[in-house]
């Protein structure tokens, strides 16, 4: 994806609560989502996509997603 897609993406976001000072606001409360919303969302995430665990901040661990399967590396330490 392009950096020109990406904003073009963050700018129709924007677009849908544009009071909203933050970018992407729980629908449920239009605030600032909980750190453990997020950890929840992210371990949802990677069982959907048959994933096991990954830190969510994890340098040594590049993902490919294709559309057959996600292409999972380690990164040498």
């Amino acid at each position: 994806m392009s950096a020109k897609n990406s904003f073009d993406l963050l700018c129709a976001e924007h677009s849908k609560h544009p009071t909203n000072p933050y970018m992407f606001p729980s629908p449920k409360t239009g605030e600032m989502y909980h750190p453990d919303s997020i950890v929840n969302l992210h371990k949802k995430i990677l069982k959907s996509a048959g994933l096991g665990h990954l830190k969510f901040h994890d340098d040594s661990v590049k993902i490919e997603l294709n559309q057959k399967a996600p292409n999972i590396k380690r990164a040498p330490i």
